[in-house]
């Protein structure tokens, strides 16, 4: 996404994700601003979040990063979601060179790649309607 990104993180220790943010805001920030020869914040100033509860929100979340682009139509094809090169897509259906435990989404699919592939394209639909409705509602 060209205006924000999103993790889908599991904390293993107190302020760890707090601490991680942190950390990589401030490493980008100096990293840009130092290419860019510029001063001060990059980023807004916080960061936010929602606390997963259940298998089914964790499955929702990541079908929702992992459509993202074609919602925001960058991308204009079901089939370009699994080829889109700034997402972890690939690690579902390649070699997982970025080692992202995959297991607790693909638990739910029976740790079958292709189920959760197809699970993904036959779904994103809902997340364009959705987009769209979210529009129309805004002028009704």
């Amino acid at each position: 996404m060209p205006n924000h990104y999103h993790f889908l993180l599991k904390q293993l220790k107190q302020n760890g994700i707090i601490s991680f943010m942190s950390n990589s805001i401030n490493s980008i920030t100096r990293f840009y601003n130092v290419k860019n020869e510029r001063k001060g914040p990059v980023f807004l100033p916080q960061f936010r979040f929602k606390r997963i509860l259940s298998i089914e929100q964790l499955v929702y979340t990541s079908k929702y990063i992992h459509t993202n682009a074609y919602t925001a139509n960058i991308i204009n094809t079901k089939e370009e979601i699994i080829k889109y090169p700034y997402s972890s897509m690939s690690c579902y259906i390649a070699q997982n060179i970025l080692q992202i435990n995959l297991k607790p989404v693909l638990s739910y699919f029976n740790h079958n790649t292709n189920k959760y592939i197809d699970f993904i394209q036959k779904n994103t639909q809902n997340n364009t309607e959705r987009e769209i409705n979210s529009h129309i509602n805004q002028w009704s």
